[in-house]
């Protein structure tokens, strides 16, 4: 044990045995050798000196977290958007929309387009809507894409050209809502039923409500591939900045 000198009992110590330096936890204490007893019962036991790989592990912890918590939101977001998607709302409406997709370098519809095209021809041979809108742009195939749609739909599908409204510059989900209101309006049209892709469906409904058109329902096109999971997870970061960008910026 020490022994306190005379001069300064709550300074001064002289040891009786050597100290030592005890590595637990990445943390450093020193403390007599022996049985790890404080120097004097007096005395509290030697306080615990933090080391480098403390803080370095600490760090990792927060930022393992952090990840977690992160993927566990992408996760929850991808899922609603997915639940959202394949819920349909099929209701009587005045027109069904049909949002484009890739054309073909041969001039015919994506697998992925015939799907949505082949859904509303069936929506429309049910009676669901009296007009059938098509919107898309001009792909970088160079074909207008609206009038491939409009082309399947009155060739495989038998449907009367008199029925389709195309809109040849629906070059975005904003474009497409804002023309098709357009659109409505100047035939009297109010309500809308979308085709789409399922992952597709939560913003388009909110882009065509931005657009004005006051009665939206929705379909989803059934037809599911790989890249689903890459465009449901950017559906994910493009829901929030429409939310948060003015109309007429996308």
């Amino acid at each position: 044990r020490a022994r306190p000198s005379a001069d300064a009992l709550d300074a001064t110590f002289v040891l009786d045995r050597p100290l030592r330096c005890v590595v637990h936890n990445r943390a450093v204490r020193v403390e007599p050798e022996g049985q790890g007893q404080a120097l004097d019962p007096r005395i509290s036991k030697a306080p615990v000196i933090p080391g480098p790989f403390f803080f370095l592990g600490a760090s990792m912890r927060a930022l393992r977290t952090l990840l977690i918590l992160s993927v566990s939101a992408l996760l929850l977001a991808c899922a609603a958007i997915v639940i959202d998607g394949l819920a349909d709302d099929i209701q009587t409406s005045d027109v069904g929309v049909v949002l484009g997709s890739k054309v073909m370098p041969d001039g015919q519809p994506s697998a992925r387009l015939q799907a949505r095209l082949d859904a509303a021809a069936a929506l429309y041979g049910q009676g669901w809507f009296k007009y059938l809108l098509v919107s898309s742009g001009t792909g970088k195939e160079g074909f207008s894409e609206a009038r491939v749609m409009a082309d399947y739909l009155a060739q495989k599908h038998q449907v009367p050209r008199e029925v389709l409204i195309l809109d040849e510059h629906g070059d975005t989900t904003e474009a497409s809502a804002q023309n098709t209101a357009l659109a409505m309006r100047s035939r009297g049209l109010t309500s809308a039923l979308i085709i789409t892709q399922y992952f597709h469906i939560p913003r388009s409904r909110y882009a065509f409500g931005r657009a004005g058109i006051a009665t939206i329902h929705t379909a989803h096109a059934p037809y599911f591939e790989l890249r689903d999971l890459y465009s449901t997870a950017r559906e994910v970061v493009a829901l929030p900045v429409y939310w948060l960008s003015p109309a007429g910026t996308h």
